[in-house]
């Protein structure tokens, strides 16, 4: 009884066992025709090179991908004669057509049979059908085989000849070119990305290579060409040039050749040379004509395809502009004009003469912030030097980096036959080496020197006024169309202080070296003549005023500031800054008498050379101490 069992235990188990490789084998026959049933696109999907784009996601993959494509026919279930299914083949392959679907169903049942199964004459169709396709596919394959590549697979997948699998190499191949050309096709499609482009030449070139004379891969390139070319005058019509040249390079190194591109890439030269130019033109006008907003415009538009290095200059030319009268901080430069001398005596018969002259050399301040006037604890500080207050120095000015000298004031008076203070008045002060102080020297005007001697060009002038001053800034600024005048006491100051805040622009103490013409330990007189009050261990070399220019210039570019001649500021004067203007303003009353002296001299103790020390003096008063400088407004 147990032996029946057991024998029946077994026999069940086989049965079981019988049924599930049964299963299996169903199985992967509908798998294998299910898988050849679908486009090979689907199946070599990873081949492609395009799994990891991003693209992926917008585009899906299926079956309409490849329309020239049609899905694999189930084999037939009818009777047929195989030497005229190879005739039919074989005709509709010369004719480069498709096969009737008869045909490609009866060709899957020809090759489903077994060899063994097969008549000789179906055995000889057979073969001739591989060779026919073969041949067919020896260069490349033809559309109408292409067309039906699935069903020929299934085909060639129930045959093991080495024939067999040379085919299934060929037409497996060349639908996997189809499906790089179908997707590079629709990667040409709107709208416009530059990445779905890159992707489309690279699929369009890997099918160029393996099928160079596929006319679907030049008719893509040219509608590559065209895509490229449209997006490019659709940026140059934009203005954005970067971006245009951008894509003609990505062009070139796409592959994408022609005459078209050259002449793009000339109409785009052209046009953003053209907009360059007048962009750059309407630049230069509104910054001519102080429209500083529009000037911004501009550049901003210029911006977007000129590169920084060429932007910012030009950034900096409405800085200057705005805040220093489209100048430089810190830049020199001269007004010229032409000086019109006096007409002839009429016995000469003989025209005006123009002479071409030129104003001083102007040093361009800066803008910044500055404190005026001297602390209550500052070592020789005067009661009239405070209360300090802060002041904006906000837009720039220039200033005459030396004082005017001899001969420049020379050509004023020559050109306008002014008649000075001191010459109307017969007299001005003078050095007096004998007792080491200044007196009236008579006949003494803007011609002498310290001493009363005739002095040269080069040297400051002196002994003029204030009232005298003024009038060589108005002949100036009529001579060159520009607003010159006497610096205002708050101009002077900031000048003199060069961005610091020490007594003096060198620091708290006398100066180490020669930088200013100033009342020295070591100067001395022709008489030997010294000073009683002085910079300690200091010499200049000079005992009275030296040429301008000889001796270092401060922070500002500006020379002998601190030394040589006192100055005149065009300010009245006050006995204190309570009430003074809150900005660099001249303060000045109506009828004022009293001017203010500015900077130390050839004599000045080291109290009297501080940048804070103010000196009152009549406007019409003059000394061989005294002389002056003049401002532009800029």
């Amino acid at each position: 009884m147990a032996r029946k069992e057991h024998a029946r235990t077994n026999f069940y188990l086989a049965l079981t066992l019988l049924g599930g490789a049964a299963a299996i084998g169903i199985y992967r026959k509908d798998r294998d025709a299910q898988v050849f049933s679908r486009p090979l696109f689907e199946q070599v999907l990873p081949a492609l090179e395009l799994r990891g784009s991003s693209e992926l996601s917008s585009f899906g993959y299926d079956a309409a991908s490849f329309t020239s494509v049609r899905p694999a026919e189930s084999p037939s279930q009818q009777a047929f004669d195989p030497t005229q299914l190879s005739i039919a083949l074989r005709e509709a392959l010369s004719k480069r057509q498709s096969p009737s679907r008869a045909s490609l169903r009866d060709m899957l049942a020809l090759f489903s049979m077994r060899n063994n199964q097969l008549s000789p004459q179906a055995q000889a169709a057979k073969a001739d059908i591989l060779e026919l396709l073969k041949s067919s596919t020896a260069t490349r394959v033809p559309d109408a085989v292409l067309a039906d590549a699935n069903t020929y697979l299934l085909a060639l997948k129930s045959t093991d000849r080495a024939q067999a699998q040379l085919l299934q190499k060929r037409l497996q191949n060349a639908l996997n070119r189809e499906g790089k050309l179908s997707r590079a096709e629709q990667l040409l499609s709107p709208p416009f990305a530059l990445t779905r482009v890159r992707l489309s030449a690279a699929n369009l070139k890997q099918v160029q290579e393996a099928d160079p004379e596929n006319p679907r891969v030049s008719k893509a390139f040219f509608q590559l060409r065209e895509l490229m070319l449209a997006q490019t005058e659709q940026e140059r019509q934009n203005s954005r040039y970067p971006q245009a040249i951008a894509l003609l390079e990505e062009a070139d190194q796409l592959g994408v050749r022609g005459p078209e591109l050259t002449d793009a890439r000339n109409a785009l030269f052209t046009a953003r040379a053209t907009e360059e130019a007048n962009r750059l033109k309407q630049f230069a006008q509104a910054l001519q004509t102080a429209e500083f907003k529009l000037a911004n415009a501009e550049l901003n538009r210029l911006e977007e395809f000129l590169p920084a290095e060429r932007i910012n200059p030009l950034r900096q030319q409405i800085t200057n502009a705005e805040l220093y009268g489209g100048f430089e901080r810190g830049q020199r430069f001269v007004d010229p004009f032409d000086l019109i001398a006096p007409e002839a005596p009429p016995e000469t018969s003989a025209a005006p003469r123009a002479a071409s002259q030129s104003g001083p050399v102007m040093r361009v301040m800066p803008i910044g912030r500055f404190v005026m006037g001297s602390a209550n604890n500052e070592n020789g500080r005067n009661r009239s030097e405070g209360p300090q207050r802060e002041l904006s120095v906000e837009r720039g000015f220039a200033v005459s980096q030396n004082e005017v000298t001899v001969g420049l004031f020379a050509q004023f008076v020559q050109a306008s036959s002014y008649v000075s203070s001191a010459e109307k008045t017969g007299d001005s002060l003078i050095y007096d080496e004998r007792n080491g102080r200044m007196k009236p020297g008579k006949g003494i005007h803007w011609r002498h020197n310290f001493i009363g001697e005739f002095a040269v060009n080069s040297e400051p002038v002196m002994h003029v006024s204030q009232l005298d001053s003024t009038a060589f800034a108005r002949w100036l600024s009529l001579q060159t169309k520009k607003r010159y005048r006497l610096p205002t006491e708050a101009e002077f100051e900031y000048i003199a202080r060069a961005g610091q805040s020490t007594r003096f622009y060198w620091g708290k103490n006398g100066p180490k070296s020669a930088l200013e013409n100033l009342a020295g330990e070591f100067d001395e007189s022709n008489q030997g003549r010294r000073w009683s009050v002085n910079f300690n261990d200091y010499g200049d070399g000079y005992f009275g005023p030296a040429p301008v220019g000889q001796f270092t210039a401060n922070a500002f570019g500006v020379f002998d500031i601190a030394g040589n001649l006192s100055e005149w500021t065009a300010d009245c004067w006050h006995e204190s800054y309570a009430r003074a203007p809150s900005d660099l303003s001249p303060w000045i009353n109506p009828g004022c008498e009293k001017g203010v002296i500015r900077g130390g001299n050839w004599g000045s103790s080291p109290n009297e050379a501080r940048a804070a020390a103010r000196i009152e003096f009549a406007v019409e008063g003059r000394s061989g101490k005294v002389g002056f400088r003049v401002v532009r407004d800029l």
